[in-house]
């Protein structure tokens, strides 16, 4: 799930934000929400804080939020360009400026797109009558069985009703490679391969399929080495 972290003192700038955002992630059918510091926050969330710099102590407090929260980025908004050199400290997604509000904030946007597409994938699935998100980071490896695939996390498993070609599309087959007509495999989490079988870090052993073999050692022979799927 995708937080939103507002740290804005002028109540019209927060509303404008809120709007702005509302449209461009409905317009991505990207889910999130504004983050209630009295909830608390998932491993599968991505937190993006909007700090409006008024002083240098805005700079210590997003370095006070990126330290607490593992999964987050800084977006300034502020009129103090003289704070921009400093505020580079945070490493901040983005830099608003007053005086290039407009073009800045559509940086902006794009900028959060970037990030959630490059460090995330949040996937969400239905289960009964409700819907999860997960974080395809925290996957560790779907298996299918019939109309159902059981979604193995770092945090437990979830039971879903989906298919293994559907969750394929939506991830753009970029992050999870195929062992078996039954399995998806995060690379992330594989210890070891054998010709006949894949062993995760968790000691669990997934099946290679004849027909996914050549391609699965391809995939995961590129993933070692240049750390990322092609």
């Amino acid at each position: 799930m995708v937080k939103i972290n507002f740290l804005i003192k002028t109540e019209k700038l927060k509303n404008i934000l809120s709007t702005e955002l509302k449209n461009y992630f409905s317009d991505y059918n990207i889910p999130y929400e504004l983050y209630n510091h009295s909830s608390e926050t998932q491993p599968n969330d991505v937190i993006i804080h909007f700090v409006e710099l008024l002083t240098d102590k805005e700079i210590v407090i997003a370095k006070k939020l990126i330290k607490q929260f593992g999964n987050s980025s800084v977006i300034f908004i502020s009129n103090r360009e003289d704070l921009v050199f400093e505020s580079l400290t945070v490493h901040p997604l983005q830099f608003i400026r007053w005086s290039k509000f407009k073009n800045d904030l559509n940086n902006a946007k794009k900028a959060i797109l970037n990030y959630i597409e490059k460090n995330d994938t949040v996937l969400s699935f239905k289960s009964g009558t409700s819907i999860i998100y997960l974080n395809t980071k925290t996957i560790e490896y779907i298996e299918s069985y019939g109309h159902y695939l059981l979604i193995h996390c770092v945090h437990g498993k979830h039971r879903v009703r989906d298919k293994i070609a559907s969750v394929m599309e939506r991830i753009n087959n970029k992050i999870f490679i195929r062992t078996h007509k039954s399995y998806l495999i995060n690379p992330i989490f594989i210890s070891e391969f054998y010709h006949n079988k894949v062993v995760l870090m968790n000691k669990k052993e997934i099946p290679i399929g004849r027909i996914y073999k050549d391609d699965f050692i391809e995939k995961y022979k590129c993933f070692e080495s240049r750390g990322e799927m092609q």
